[in-house]
């Protein structure tokens, strides 16, 4: 890691990056603004209309808590890796969020596949393969991922799995299946373990990000993406 770091300054030095730029702030400051938007109408949809209420937009329709929790993790991520460039910190922020969606479609289709035997996402599974080669390589570029810590996420994901058997027993498929026949409610509605998982799944990486107190400049170049 310290060889990583010691790079990192050279690289500065040698391409003379350290000055910000105005599309690099314009950047930076959408990405606050559109993390915070996130956030507000989360809250204010959970405030008014409970934890299991939806957030319908034009070109997105979520749970409250999922966008919440996608939000904050979003922004908790991009914040830690301040030693990236805004292009380079909004890539992998972005990547480790979609891994997360993707992830949790997965996992939660083996308790749909298991009551139904169909409907496994194969195309959630794949996509998490790639995101997790993509993340490996921006790894190899950036140093963006601490090892010492996996067993924490590890760990995390043991806790995700218990919450997804548990969900099983609770019979949420069975009345997911209800539901998509119309023949009964919403089985997200007042299940525990499903509002769990839900938050639960944005964290999982969290631990794994390599903390720096080195901030760099908020810089758009084409250069930058060469570290």
């Amino acid at each position: 890691m310290d060889c990583r770091r010691n790079n990192l300054k050279w690289r500065l030095q040698t391409l003379d990056l350290d000055k910000s730029t105005l599309s690099g702030r314009v950047l930076h400051t959408f990405t606050i603004i559109f993390a915070f938007t996130g956030i507000v109408l989360s809250l204010f949809s959970i405030v008014n209309c409970g934890l299991y209420d939806y957030i319908q937009l034009d070109f997105l329709v979520t749970h409250s808590i999922t966008a919440l929790s996608a939000a904050v993790s979003f922004l908790t991520t991009y914040m830690i890796l301040s030693y990236l460039y805004p292009l380079n910190r909004l890539i992998v922020s972005l990547t480790l969020t979609t891994l997360a969606i993707h992830f949790y479609d997965f996992v939660w289709s083996i308790g749909y596949f298991l009551y139904t035997q169909q409907g496994l996402n194969w195309s959630s599974l794949l996509i998490s393969l790639g995101l997790s080669f993509l993340l490996e390589r921006l790894d190899n570029k950036h140093g963006i991922f601490r090892k010492k810590y996996l067993a924490t996420s590890l760990g995390l994901v043991v806790i995700l799995i218990s919450l997804m058997i548990g969900l099983y027993r609770s019979g949420f498929y069975q009345g997911m299946v209800l539901y998509e026949q119309g023949l009964g409610p919403d089985p997200n509605q007042g299940n525990v373990w499903w509002l769990l998982s839900k938050i639960i799944v944005w964290w999982i990486t969290v631990p794994l990000l390599d903390r720096r107190k080195t901030k760099v400049s908020l810089r758009m170049d084409p250069r930058v993406l060469l570290w």
